[in-house]
């Protein structure tokens, strides 16, 4: 009974995350910003892009959990210590005064089994790792090296000795949580995996490790919906590493391919080599690349191409032409930004709903639970 309910709560808080999240993002559709694989630029993209991948994971963590409710919501009530009661019990209707969906129905799986624990605990900690994701990313993009954002002074701590620093140590504590909450699910299951059937009490020890995931996770969501709406984005400084960045080179290879039917290995060899010419030379961007220099490129390939229209295209190729000529879906295009926005948002209504549902189904199930308690007790003073 007690984990459906952080089970809602934490759903709630979830929402609460993803709605911050689909906020902030309206207001950065087109702030172009480098995105990164193996934390080198890989292509141009969008900061609303960004904070919607979150939103995205976000649902998936909000999903499992509530998966889970259904299979925690089941009633070990009535199994005894392991093999059931000669007291003529109703199960069923047990389950229904205390709001449980069904019953666990073998003794010995009601007072062995704690799957359902380990899952809901297993869901915390992927979601922690959602979280300590986004903390990765904020910590780094906030670095003088960066300068993309930077964490409000509310969500900072100045430093013992050095007065310039502002350090993120709500984030870098929630990073910790996370390895922690972690090792609150590897304690418990490690705890679980060698017990035999019926009760031991080494059961009793897990719930410490539970408890302790639980406030965490609640913690660090609060947190972190605190610092997503006092982020200050510095879209300037984005901008300027998005027009120094190669990350447009795909941009130019795909350009080769579908205008020039250059095979995209040969294509990915020539860009390739254009970067390295820019990159040894002053390490120029692309667009400074001279005609001479692209021809000498492109003939050491062995390939016919129209020097001009190659020239022209990385000439005219920005980071804001970069992100508009995407055409897959869920892609940094500007234009699918307010639309992912809306599938999230009606995702998330789903949820919201059968949230709002199942807490309501409890709370009336204890309101009928007191009241059958209240009568079953006036009628016994009345008899006796």
């Amino acid at each position: 009974m007690k984990i459906r309910d952080e089970i809602n709560e934490t759903s709630e808080q979830i929402i609460i995350l993803i709605t911050s999240l689909l906020e902030r993002a309206k207001n950065y559709f087109e702030t172009i910003m480098p995105m990164y694989t193996h934390l080198r630029q890989a292509q141009i993209g969008t900061f609303s892009h960004f904070l919607l991948s979150y939103a995205e994971a976000l649902l998936r963590d909000m999903g499992r959990l509530y998966d889970t409710y259904a299979r925690v919501n089941q009633s070990p009530l009535g199994a005894g210590a392991v093999g059931g009661s000669s007291i003529k019990i109703d199960r069923q209707r047990t389950a229904r005064l205390l709001g449980f969906d069904g019953l666990v129905r073998n003794s010995i799986d009601a007072t062995t089994s704690r799957d359902t624990v380990l899952e809901f605990t297993a869901g915390l900690a992927i979601l922690m790792e959602t979280l300590s994701r986004m903390t990765e990313d904020f910590i780094i993009w906030s670095t003088d090296e960066f300068e993309y954002l930077d964490i409000s002074d509310s969500h900072g701590s100045s430093s013992s000795a050095m007065p310039h620093k502002k350090n993120p140590d709500p984030l870098e504590l929630i990073r910790a949580k996370a390895a922690a909450v972690l090792g609150n699910f590897v304690a418990m299951i490690t705890v679980v995996k060698g017990l035999p059937s019926g009760y031991s009490r080494d059961l009793q020890e897990i719930k410490n490790s539970l408890w302790q995931a639980c406030d965490a996770t609640h913690q660090a969501l609060r947190i972190m919906n605190y610092i997503v709406n006092s982020l200050i984005i510095n879209e300037r400084k984005m901008l300027q590493a998005s027009s120094n960045s190669y990350a447009i080179s795909l941009d130019l290879a795909e350009i080769l391919v579908t205008k020039n039917k250059v095979p995209f290995r040969l294509a990915h060899k020539i860009v390739g080599s254009l970067v390295r010419k820019a990159i040894t030379d002053k390490k120029r961007p692309l667009n400074m690349l001279g005609e001479k220099e692209i021809r000498q490129v492109v003939k050491s390939f062995g390939w016919s191409l129209p020097i001009q229209d190659i020239l022209r295209t990385i000439r005219q190729t920005t980071p804001q032409i970069s992100i508009n000529s995407r055409q897959s879906f869920g892609s940094p295009n500007p234009k699918q930004q307010p639309r992912m926005v809306k599938l999230l948002k009606r995702e998330m209504a789903y949820y919201v709903e059968e949230v709002t549902k199942r807490k309501r189904r409890n709370a009336q199930a204890m309101k009928d639970l007191n009241e059958t308690v209240t009568a079953l007790t006036v009628r016994h003073k009345e008899n006796y």
